[in-house]
């Protein structure tokens, strides 16, 4: 009689077996180890900024390149940490609707969430920050409206 063998499989053949990555991850707006871009000085990219829409389409006023020009003086580090009530990041899921129906439309919904740049009083600057220290653009949002502030004890 002819010996079959019969494969032995390990626990460690199991549980590779068991481990599957996960469904429907997105993106955050830092795309690798945070650490990884904080010592970088920002550099700026338009190329995903939304030309459609009427009220938050980047519009480039001496105001806007007088903050990126100051922004590029500092580290990531001290524009997202340092400043952090003022500059940073916001689940997407906390927009208001329709800021997330237009990550939609841009096919941008895949991050988990965005980067929220203060200019001044209440124009704010959203984009996605990558593993280079790259920022790109989104929105140019003069009212602060895409994430309102929560007011406290109200």
């Amino acid at each position: 009689m002819g010996s079959k063998k019969k494969s032995k499989k390990t626990a460690v053949d199991t549980a590779k077996e068991t481990i599957k990555p996960p469904v429907n991850s997105k993106k955050s707006a830092v795309k690798s180890d945070v650490k990884s871009n904080m010592s970088l000085h920002p550099r700026w990219r338009f190329q995903k900024r939304d030309c459609e829409h009427e009220r938050w389409h980047l519009e480039v006023t001496e105001l806007l390149l007088e903050k990126l020009t100051n922004f590029e003086s500092m580290t990531w580090a001290q524009i997202l940490v340092g400043a952090k009530k003022q500059n940073h990041h916001v689940k997407t899921y906390k927009l208001i609707k329709e800021a997330q129906k237009r990550l939609v439309t841009l096919k941008m919904d895949d991050y988990d969430e965005i980067c929220s740049l203060r200019l001044d009083g209440t124009h704010r600057l959203y984009g996605v920050l990558d593993e280079d220290g790259v920022f790109s653009i989104i929105w140019n949002d003069f009212e602060h409206e895409i994430y309102p502030s929560q007011k406290k004890n109200t």
